[in-house]
């Protein structure tokens, strides 16, 4: 589905629009393809400008978020109250809305965008919920299977600079928007070829992992570096607990090549530091200033301003930090607003300039209540600590839109804990 959805993205003018189509005909004749769909939806939006024009139809996702819900409340409505973390994220909900009544600027743009992403969180955690572990297990390998087949069609790129670095001609993006689009999948493909080397002992995710290594260095995204090296560690920590304490040889042998792998890529950035500080500095001078000027420093000067200015109410849920409503999105003919497009830096800093001191702890609270409920215990929780920490330089938490909707589909399938002997809800 893939291949065939791409292909279709890349017909001429409008007809790239047969590739949103083609998607919402596959989710209405078979809504278990809804995780498969969604994450081809994702990487339509997300497609390079240079070779196609599909992300002008970005517009048409909404038909398809209209029936994926409209299916999935057919097939839960008896289930919304039966998994913890549904409750969860409704309260979460229910303060967003509460505050957003109460001080938003935009009480519009804060209902509709808290809405939609909840709809669509909530949706999915019901679906992957209602599935075994292995089923879940086959949908996390079916979705890592069409990730790594557009990834290694992108790195196809690196020959054809022309494309591969159209935007800024330094870092690499593949079939991509931009690069830090790339570094952030390269990342996850390497978070996810770790896991199932673990699982499953097979050579090949190890040669994933480093490949994916190698196309974050080509994208120059720090941010996706520094989420990948966070979790790494979290990951051989709890995987070094775990053989402390039940003494399991499996998990020894798994200690020794995770080792040995990360001691290669030590002595590699040694031997090619300079490599190495190019990436972090981005060929730019080596100072602290330099590294925030080329990431996210303006974006979070304007975030710290904010809460400076309104620490005790916030600005309201989904508020641009600078105010600007220009790149509101109307639906036609009844002119009612659909969406908002918003960039801004750190998720941590976001929260509090939105919700302001006092409801953005109670909701940064519940928010790694959610993730961290059953981490030890969860065999996906590496995914989970990638996309938490993520979110460290980027904030794609509460967006459904792009790399968000491909980060929080694999977000909800991580934290929706269903039992073994749980019966599939589609048939």
């Amino acid at each position: 589905m893939s291949f065939f959805s791409i292909s279709l993205s890349l017909l001429p003018g409008f007809f790239s629009a047969f590739s949103y189509i083609f998607l919402f005909i596959i989710l209405l004749l078979d809504y278990k393809q809804a995780p498969i769909v969604f994450l081809n939806l994702a990487l339509l939006i997300l497609i390079n400008e240079s070779i196609s024009g599909a992300y002008l139809y970005a517009q048409f996702k909404y038909l398809i978020f209209f029936l994926f819900f409209i299916k999935s409340g057919f097939y839960f409505y008896k289930n919304f109250i039966k998994y913890k973390v549904v409750l969860s994220i409704f309260i979460l909900y229910v303060l967003i809305v509460l505050h957003s009544f109460l001080f938003s600027y935009s009480l519009v743009f804060s209902v509709l965008k808290s809405t939609l992403w909840v709809t669509f969180v909530l949706s999915f955690i019901l679906y992957f919920s209602r599935l075994d572990i292995n089923e879940r297990g086959k949908v996390l390998y079916g979705l890592y299977l069409a990730l790594i087949s557009f990834f290694y069609a992108s790195s196809v790129l690196v020959f054809f600079p022309e494309i591969g670095y159209y935007l800024n001609g330094t870092g690499f993006q593949g079939l991509t928007n931009q690069p830090q689009v790339f570094g952030c999948i390269s990342a996850l493909l390497g978070v996810i070829s770790l896991m199932f080397y673990l699982n499953r002992n097979k050579f090949i995710y190890v040669l994933n992992f480093i490949f994916s290594l190698f196309f974050i260095y080509l994208s120059e995204s720090r941010t996706a570096g520094l989420a990948l090296l966070f979790s790494s560690l979290i990951l051989f920590f709890k995987l070094y607990s775990s053989f402390f304490l039940n003494k399991n040889k499996g998990d020894a042998v798994n200690i020794s090549v995770i080792s040995t792998l990360f001691f290669g890529i030590l002595t590699f950035i040694f031997i090619n530091f300079n490599a190495f500080k190019s990436y972090i500095y981005k060929r730019n001078d080596s100072s602290f200033s330099s590294i925030s000027d080329s990431s996210r420093g303006g974006l979070v000067d304007q975030m710290l301003l904010n809460l400076n200015n309104y620490w005790s109410t916030g600005i309201g849920f989904g508020i641009p930090s600078d105010f600007d409503f220009s790149n509101a999105v109307y639906a036609p003919i009844i002119n009612v607003p659909i969406s908002l497009p918003i960039e801004k830096g750190v998720l941590f800093i976001s929260i509090f300039e939105e919700f302001g001191v006092f409801f953005g702890m109670s909701v940064f609270l519940l928010i790694l209540f959610i993730l961290f409920r059953n981490f030890w215990f969860n065999k996906n929780s590496y995914i989970i600590l990638f996309i938490f920490a993520s979110n460290i330089s980027e904030n794609t938490f509460f967006s459904v839109g792009g790399l968000g909707m491909l980060l929080t589909l694999f977000l909800c399938l991580s934290v929706s804990i269903s039992k073994r002997g749980c019966r599939n809800g589609f048939n």
